[in-house]
């Protein structure tokens, strides 16, 4: 059996983690979203052709390739919508 002054102190613990809980997930539900960052197309582009020279393929089969398969749609895509 707990003596009263622990039932107290446990009772005291349970409702200061709660109100906290409460004021915490209040904050978080309020707050507004982050604006993401907008990246340029030009931008986007430069580092999508920097992953494919990255990739080390020859021109022929590689980077070449990723380029006009991966960066040029991308690229036109995000021009079309920017």
């Amino acid at each position: 059996m707990t003596t009263p002054l622990v039932a107290n102190t446990i009772r005291k613990f349970f409702i200061n983690t709660v109100a906290l809980a409460t004021l915490a997930a209040g904050t978080l539900l309020v707050a507004p979203p982050a604006d993401a960052r907008r990246i340029s197309c030009l931008a986007k582009y430069q580092g999508c052709q920097n992953r494919c020279l990255s990739s080390g393929g020859l021109a022929s089969s590689g980077w070449y390739a990723c380029v006009n398969r991966t960066c040029n749609p991308q690229y036109d895509y995000c021009a079309r919508f920017q």
